[in-house]
């Protein structure tokens, strides 16, 4: 079963997918990945992709809060790499299932879509705070939350992206 959860790490690797190929072989002992990455690096079919990975996994144990063990247990956390790419999320963002928000937000600015808030049907505060902060004048660099102006009445609701798009304007 290691070796196939190895398999399809590697399988990740070579189309680009590092943070699911870290997150797949994250369970398994790294001497074990090690001697597989070993052992694929001499084939030139898998080189690259070994490779790939071999890096990956690295540069995971310089990021993670708490480092990769060589032998995980049930207790212990190994956080995955932040991805380079992740999808704007939709639908919710809650304490559910938070992961697609937390990469989005990990990732890199500059390559991810927009994050479209009046696509959400459902938002943690949490979730809310988080692009808000994020998004203040003050920051050099914002996440790419789509900016809407709220035009409705002064009485009414302030919907969620409102509050996300940066202060209040005057007037408006």
């Amino acid at each position: 079963m290691t070796k196939k959860i190895f398999l399809h790490a590697l399988a990740l690797s070579r189309d680009g997918h590092l943070a699911e190929a870290v997150a797949a072989v994250a369970k398994l002992q790294m001497g074990f990945v090690q001697r597989r990455i070993n052992h694929h690096k001499k084939q030139p079919d898998h080189r690259e992709a070994a490779l790939r990975l071999e890096s990956a996994l690295q540069a995971a144990k310089q990021h993670c809060a708490v480092p990769i063990s060589p032998a995980p247990t049930a207790s212990s956390f190994v956080a995955p790499l932040p991805p380079d790419y992740a999808e704007a999320p939709e639908g919710a963002i809650d304490f559910d299932k938070p992961e697609p928000f937390l990469n989005w937000v990990a990732a890199a600015w500059d390559r991810i879509p927009h994050l479209f808030l009046e696509r959400l049907k459902y938002m943690d505060v949490w979730a809310l705070v988080a692009p808000g902060s994020l998004r203040l004048e003050e920051r050099p660099r914002r996440p790419p939350v789509e900016q809407i102006l709220f035009s409705g009445s002064a009485r009414g609701p302030t919907p969620p992206h409102a509050a996300v798009g940066g202060r209040p304007r005057p007037g408006g």
